[in-house]
């Protein structure tokens, strides 16, 4: 004969320092419906500590120590960067290669592409630094503008010249 067993999973918690029944968000909605066991639970710790505060707190992320994340590494970024690279033509030829060759290939182009651009751009001794990567964009970036600028202005200067010059040989 099989008998049918249930364990209890505490939903919330009291705070005795801070006088307060703690929960996350979904505990206090599913204690919201008389008849679960959540509902139960609550109403017998409210009866236990009426004067205690009910407080919703945030479940906790689960963060290991050991995985690098790179936020904000994209299509875009990886490009960016390649693109102020001094092989850069060579290396975006193989980037888009990679890319093809792995939707070809029926893998994942973003993983795929981002261990291949980590493999190219980091080492054991020296990792990969997003925020020395951003920077160094940003400042290729900025560069080319001031250069563009310089060019514009040049050539207004230059055409300007020649309007001048078209106009008072006349």
């Amino acid at each position: 004969m099989k008998t049918a067993t249930t364990t209890t999973k505490n939903t919330f918690t009291v705070n005795f320092f801070a006088k307060k029944i703690e929960g996350t968000k979904a505990a206090f909605e599913r204690a919201s419906k008389p008849g679960t066991t959540e509902y139960k639970e609550l109403i017998a710790l409210m009866e236990s500590h009426s004067n205690f505060e009910l407080h919703v707190i945030k479940p906790k992320k689960h963060i290991t120590g050991s995985k690098k994340t790179y936020e904000g590494m994209n299509d875009a970024f990886m490009k960016d960067y390649i693109s102020i690279q001094e092989n850069a033509k060579s290396l975006m030829e193989e980037y888009e290669e990679g890319k093809r060759l792995a939707k070809e290939d029926g893998r994942s182009v973003y993983p795929t592409m981002k261990k291949w651009f980590l493999d190219q751009f980091s080492s054991e001794e020296k990792p990969f630094d997003m925020k020395e990567a951003k920077a160094a964009i940003a400042k290729s970036k900025n560069e080319s503008f001031k250069q563009k600028v310089k060019l514009s202005l040049k050539s207004k200067t230059t055409d300007n010249t020649v309007a001048f010059n078209k106009a008072f040989n006349q």
